[in-house]
Parts: C-alpha cells; sequence; structure tokens
C-alpha cells in the first residue's frame, strides 16, 4: 500500500484528472495501490468527504483544524493512517503535503517520498497570494518549497520552466533535483472519451443557440487573478468590432457585469456549469482563449485548459510565455500565439472540422496517462 496526500483542495475535474484518473491508472496498469488523505477546510468537510469518497473509495477525507496556518498540526492524522496503512511510499501534492510526507519519513513510517510539484508557490505568493492575505509569510513559503525539493526522493514538475525556476531560485544545483521527471496536466477520461462528431458538434451549436457561420470563443476559467479575467472582457469589445460574426462562450465562476460588453451583450454566453457539463460548450466552439499575464507563475505553468481544448478540437490562441505551451503552439500550428496587448486586434474564420480531428489527435496522443507511462511508473511505482 502507498499513500496520495492532498492539502486544502476541493474535488474539482483538475483533482480528478491529475490525482484521482492517475492513481487509477496506475493502479490498474502496475496493480499499485493508493489510499488517498485529502485535507479540506472544515466548512466545507462533510459536502467532500461525500464527493470524494463517491470518486475513489479508498480515500480519508479529513478536517483542516484552525485553518492551513496551522498545517503542521496535520502530522498528527497522517502519523496515525500511516501506522494503519504502513505506506511504502507518500506521494504529496503540492508543498504542504510533501512536508507532512517527509515528517512521517523522518519517523521511519514510510521509505520513499514523491513531491508532485504543481507550480511555483513563492512566485504566487508574491504574485498573487500575498496581496489577497494569506496567512503564511513568503519567508516560510520559501523554505518549505526549497525543503519539499530537496529532501523528496523524486521531484515531479509540471513543466521544464518550473524546473528551470527551482534550480534559479533557490540555487540548486540539477542533481539536487533527484530523480527530476515531468508530467503536465493530463486529461480526464470526460474528455479523451468524448463523442467527438461534426454532427454532434453542429447539435452542441444549436443546442446553445449558435448559427454555423459564426465564430465561437471559449475561455474557461475560474476568477483567479493569474487567469486574467479582467483582461480578457475589454480585450473582447475591441474583437467583436472587427469580428461581425464573432461569440464568446465564457464559463467563469467570475460573473463579469454585463455593461463592460457596451452593446455587444447579445454577443456572449456567460454562465457557470458544473464538471460534468462542460462538454456541451466545448464541442460548441471552435477557439479557446489561453491570454494570462506575464508572471512567473504563469510562465512556469501547464494549464489543464489547454489539453482539454485541443482535446476539444480548438485552436488554441495563447499568451506568449505560458509554460511550455507557447512553443509548442508555434511549432505544431495549434493555434494564434498572441500577447496580451495585441489580442483585440486579430481576424478569426473558423477552421475546418479536418482540422479539428488533427488538433484533437495531438492532445489524445500527447495528454493522456498512456504516453507518460514511463515517467508515471518511474514516480509511482514503489521500487524495492
Amino acid at each position: 500500500m502507498n499513500l496520495f496526500i492532498v492539502f486544502n483542495n476541493n474535488y474539482s475535474g483538475i483533482l480528478q484528472s491529475q490525482v484521482i484518473d492517475r492513481l487509477s491508472f496506475v493502479r490498474e496498469r502496475f496493480h499499485q495501490e493508493y489510499h488517498l488523505l485529502v485535507f479540506v477546510s472544515l466548512s466545507s468537510w462533510r459536502h467532500q468527504k461525500l464527493i470524494f469518497q463517491s470518486k475513489y473509495p479508498e480515500s480519508t477525507i479529513l478536517p483542516i483544524i484552525g485553518g492551513v496556518k496551522f498545517w503542521w498540526v496535520l502530522f498528527l492524522p497522517v502519523s496515525l493512517v500511516c501506522t494503519v496503512l504502513r505506506p511504502k511510499q507518500i506521494v504529496g501534492r503540492a508543498i504542504f503535503a510533501t512536508r507532512l510526507a517527509q515528517f512521517a519519513r523522518r519517523l521511519g513510517m514510510t521509505r520513499r517520498v514523491v513531491f508532485d510539484g504543481r507550480g511555483a508557490v513563492a512566485a504566487e505568493w508574491e504574485e498573487y497570494l500575498g496581496s489577497a492575505g494569506w496567512p503564511i509569510s513568503l519567508e516560510s513559503i520559501e523554505r518549505i518549497e526549497k525543503c519539499a525539493l530537496v529532501h523528496s526522493d523524486l521531484v515531479i514538475g509540471v513543466s521544464v520552466r518550473l524546473f528551470e525556476y527551482w534550480t534559479e531560485r533557490y540555487h540548486l544545483e540539477a542533481e539536487m533535483l533527484k530523480g527530476a521527471t515531468v508530467i503536465p496536466c493530463l486529461l480526464n477520461s470526460q474528455f479523451a472519451n468524448m463523442d467527438f462528431t461534426e454532427e454532434n458538434k453542429l447539435k452542441a451549436r444549436e443546442q446553445i443557440g449558435l448559427k454555423s457561420d459564426e465564430v465561437v470563443l471559449l475561455f474557461s476559467a475560474s476568477k483567479s487573478d493569474w487567469q486574467s479575467l479582467g483582461y480578457i472582457a475589454p480585450a473582447m469589445v475591441n474583437l467583436f468590432r472587427i469580428n461581425p460574426k464573432l461569440r464568446l462562450i465564457l464559463l467563469s465562476n467570475g460573473l463579469v457585469d454585463e455593461s463592460i460588453w457596451l452593446g455587444f451583450e447579445d454577443r456572449v454566453i456567460q454562465d457557470w456549469v458544473d464538471p460534468n457539463d462542460v462538454l456541451g460548450f466545448y464541442l460548441a466552439a471552435d477557439f479557446g482563449l489561453l491570454i494570462r499575464e506575464e508572471t512567473v507563475t504563469n510562465k512556469v505553468a501547464a494549464p489543464v485548459k489547454f489539453a482539454e481544448y485541443l482535446a476539444s478540437g480548438l485552436q488554441v490562441i495563447i499568451s506568449p510565455s505560458i509554460g511550455d505551451y507557447s512553443d509548442l503552439v508555434k511549432k505544431e500550428s495549434l493555434g494564434l500565439v498572441v500577447d496580451l496587448k495585441r489580442i483585440d486586434s486579430i481576424e478569426l474564420s473558423r477552421p475546418s472540422f479536418a482540422d479539428s480531428i488533427r488538433i484533437r489527435q495531438k492532445a489524445l496522443n500527447d495528454f493522456q496517462e498512456e504516453r507518460f507511462e514511463k515517467q508515471i511508473e518511474y514516480s509511482f511505482v514503489f521500487q524495492e
């Protein structure tokens, strides 16, 4: 038995693909069992417990008592779980879960710790979380992030640029990142198995009220600052002016005041739907927007939206410096690389369905668990 720890993350489509689907794949392909230990806020604990255990029965969901500031107290329940399960290895999602795993290894409760690094946490604090009143200081974040890196037996990162950032920020020699491996954010089964046909695409457009000759942009994002929702809305007004057939599907929990569309309200479909109900919107679109600020957080990222857009056959309109993906869009002709300040000047036309099939195939080839089977085996299968 092995253990996977998640700290301060509620269930989402991202958790489904990056954790639950991954652990299910490891069990089916390599016969390695993982117990999932998730810490969530006290207010959401009962609801999240029901969701996680319905999605992954081999899981324990516990509340964070006292808030994230006292994350280290959670070593007590971690040690109890380890006493019962005796895991050979523990994988920690991000820095806090990994430090908890390292404490357990120090006491002989496990033999190997894997740091599943999801982003540049210290940079995220400087650029976003600090101004939002995050209760943990930058100095503490830097110390925890560095310890997660140098005291783990193996490190996973979502992009090459993330590893470059880590080595530069913490003055690490390349060999200090023991067993470093890159596994980007991959597709969940919902997108991989979608019924992608031209007929279904037309039906999806009709159901939403889109005309066959309209060019449809999809912007699917949260209200998180780094997803640049505030920059997209004003730019779209100018795009509407120069593209008379242009429509926008905006799937976001950060509601935009309709007055910002300046007379183009009828061109915008704005909604926030359950993750299980998004496929119709993706299928109806022609382009996916992945426009973000030029920050370190975004430069080292591997947004799962990129793979989801491709799997839906969408050309991606992407900022110049998003992880390893901006260069990939150029190299593979997967869309347009557009500076945030110039997005409002591009002219768009509907791509052919044949091109949509080509783009979807790229996603199926490059963003499924099977593509990274060797990396996943190396990282998640304990070697005696």
